[in-house]
């Protein structure tokens, strides 16, 4: 698998580090990896997806979808969580133009972002 999950501050923030090649039902089943999680689901306020070091992104329209359905679940049994994506090639960027077409209605914040610091630094003063 080419993705990791990483527990921030205790339970308050969730990381998915995607690299190298991945796929869609990857990332699907990280995120119901996540979200049926019950003792991550009722502390996290802040999730990142750190695309960074992805070189291959082998996702359908239909994964898409699934993808952000899930993401707004989630929204719905955790209101006000925020996210970060941290991208890092073109062709990802158009992706997630796509998933936030689904779910920018239902995510409290969400942004984009080209590095992890930067996109640490918005979270932080988001939450405050």
């Amino acid at each position: 698998m080419s993705i990791l999950i990483n527990i921030l501050e205790n339970g308050e923030g969730v990381e998915i580090l995607i690299f190298g090649a991945v796929h869609g039902r990857e990332i699907i089943q990280a995120r119901k990896d996540i979200y049926h999680a019950k003792h991550i689901m009722t502390r996290f306020k802040y999730h990142i997806i750190n695309k960074s070091q992805c070189t291959e992104y082998n996702v359908t329209a239909n994964d898409i979808a699934s993808i952000a359905e899930l993401d707004i679940q989630a929204s719905m049994n955790n209101p006000g969580f925020i996210m970060a994506i941290i991208e890092s090639e073109y062709l990802h960027f158009n992706l997630t133009e796509a998933w936030l077409a689904y779910v920018e209605e239902h995510i409290s914040k969400i942004k984009s972002f080209k590095n992890r610091r930067t996109a640490l630094e918005w979270i932080n003063l988001s939450l405050l």
